[in-house]
C-alpha cells in the first residue's frame, strides 16, 4: 500500500503523499503490535479507525473490528491511548454496538491512565450531562488537565470555560490565552477570527 500510494504521490496526487506517510507509521507499526508492544497496538488500532471512516471502500467493518481487536490488546497492558480508541468505538459504535456507559467507563480509565484525549471528552461529558450528572467544576478540571498537556481540542474548550465562567470564574484575557495556545496546534480559523476579534476588543 505504501509502495503504491508513494507512486501515486510521485505522479502528483495531492492527497497521495500524507496518505503514504500513513500508511508507513502503520506497516512499521503492525510489526512491533505482533511482538506485543502495547504502544503499538495502540497506534495501529488508532490508524485504523481513522481509516475505516475515511477509505471506505476497504470495508469499514473489517477496519474498525480490527482496530477493536488491538486496541483491547493495548488496554489489557494499561496503555492510556488503547483505552482512547476502544471509548471511542463503544461511544460511535464502531467495530462493536454503541454503548456509552462502556464509553464513560474506558473514558475514566484512559483519564487515569493519563490519556489527555480521554480527559477531554470525560470532561466534555461531565459539561454537557447528557451521559453522567452535569458537573461543571470536575468538567473544568478534566479540561484543564488536558489542556496542560498540551491538547489542542482541550486548550480550545479551557478558553471557552473561562470566557463563559463553566465551572471555574470567568476571564477573558485568560480565556483568549488558552485559545492562542490551541491555535498554535489545531487549525480552526472560526477560533482564529474570534480570537483576534476579542483581543481588538481587549
Amino acid at each position: 500500500a505504501v509502495e503504491w500510494m508513494q507512486k501515486a504521490a510521485d505522479e502528483g496526487d495531492e492527497d497521495a503523499e500524507a496518505c503514504a506517510a500513513e500508511y508507513r507509521k502503520l506497516a512499521e507499526a503492525v510489526v512491533k503490535a505482533k511482538a506485543g508492544d502495547a504502544q503499538a497496538q495502540a497506534d495501529l488500532a488508532g490508524g485504523l479507525m481513522k481509516l475505516g471512516g475515511s477509505l471506505e471502500q476497504a470495508g469499514e467493518g473489517k477496519d474498525y473490528e480490527e482496530s477493536v481487536m488491538w486496541a483491547e490488546k493495548a488496554v489489557e497492558q494499561g496503555n492510556p491511548d488503547g483505552y482512547w480508541t476502544l471509548a471511542l468505538a463503544y461511544h460511535h459504535g464502531r467495530g462493536v454496538d454503541e454503548d456509552m456507559d462502556k464509553a464513560i467507563d474506558l473514558y475514566q480509565k484512559g483519564a487515569d491512565a493519563g490519556s489527555p484525549a480521554c480527559q477531554h471528552n470525560l470532561g466534555c461529558e461531565y459539561m454537557s450531562g447528557m451521559n453522567v450528572r452535569k458537573d461543571a467544576h470536575k468538567a473544568f478540571e478534566l479540561i484543564k488537565t488536558a489542556a496542560e498537556q498540551g491538547y489542542g481540542l482541550a486548550m480550545r474548550d479551557l478558553g471557552r470555560c473561562y470566557q463563559f465562567a463553566n465551572g471555574t470564574p470567568g476571564n477573558m484575557k485568560t480565556a483568549v490565552e488558552w485559545y492562542e495556545k490551541a491555535l498554535e496546534v489545531i487549525d480552526d480559523p472560526e477560533l482564529a477570527q474570534k480570537t483576534a476579534m476579542f483581543k481588538m476588543m481587549a
